[in-house]
């Protein structure tokens, strides 16, 4: 199974659990990561100075966000409807 979205590696372990030992996972997170890295720094865009931030955005109902980043990502900070 190609996890094929950046998101997906978050699910990693539940999807594991669920398929059980005979499915192989395919992980795109971290190469698809490098990939937008090269693309950054190619086009001087690469932020280099700036400590990181992040930012939770919606553009439907923010509680499902809000719940998996809870979960996924230990994180409590809002979530923005934009």
């Amino acid at each position: 199974l190609v996890l094929g979205c950046t998101h997906y590696p978050f699910a990693k372990t539940p999807l594991t659990a669920l398929l059980g030992p005979d499915v192989t996972l395919i992980d795109t997170g971290l190469p698809v990561a490098k990939h937008v890295q090269q693309v950054l720094q190619a086009r001087q865009l690469l932020a280099t100075s700036h400590a990181p931030s992040l930012q939770l955005q919606a553009t439907g109902d923010t509680l499902n966000l809000q719940i998996a980043a809870k979960v996924w990502l230990d994180l409590t900070q809002p979530v923005t409807q934009v």
